[in-house]
């Protein structure tokens, strides 16, 4: 019985071994970067938010911003915190754009990290609503919007369901209902 643990034991040992030595490693050092806003419509000023690695958060950065084959935006800084905002001034035309920056890291010459998104800009509608990345918040009608009331799905709660949400507001309407018929009854004789 020992004899078929040991052998176990080796087997194991020598899987983790070959996992640890000939998997992926993962690459801490991805930057990643979005608009500020969903879309833009008639905003002149606008911003870039540039998720940091935390591996690389006290280097010296170079960045370029390109929107298309043009450079919008060239600085160097040495960033404090994990999302960097990049302000830029908007003058295009409503479409969609292909956004790409290179970062180059002081501390590692000759290595350029990209990243790339899609900036939308769309023609200005009324009751637009536009989601802000950076605060999470809601932008209608060019003002703050905060929500509020019962909403039937919620990501914290999922054991909510919508069925029992639904009977219990039916009900409650219908309770409202019957003491509305029962003070017309009353105020009538």
């Amino acid at each position: 019985m020992p004899k078929k643990l040991s052998y176990l034991f080796i087997f194991v040992l020598t899987i983790s071994t070959c996992q640890n030595t000939q998997g992926q490693s993962i690459d801490s050092s991805s930057f990643k970067i979005y608009s500020r806003l969903s879309f833009y419509t008639f905003e002149k000023n606008s911003e870039f938010l540039l998720h940091i690695p935390s591996v690389l958060l006290n280097n010296q950065l170079s960045i370029d911003l390109k929107i298309g084959s043009e450079t919008v935006v060239s600085f160097k800084k040495k960033p404090d915190v994990s999302i960097l905002r990049i302000p830029f001034i908007i003058n295009l035309t409503p479409s969609e754009y292909r956004v790409e920056v290179a970062i180059n890291v002081k501390s590692r010459p000759g290595v350029i990290y990209r990243a790339k998104t899609d900036l939308t800009i769309l023609a200005y509608k009324s009751n637009e609503v536009k989601t802000d990345r950076f605060t999470g918040g809601l932008i209608v009608n060019n003002r703050q919007f905060f929500p509020f009331g019962f909403y039937c799905y919620s990501p914290v709660y999922p054991t909510l369901q919508p069925s029992f949400s639904i009977r219990r507001w039916r009900r409650r309407i219908k309770d409202r209902r019957v003491e509305r018929y029962r003070e017309e009854r009353t105020t009538d004789f």
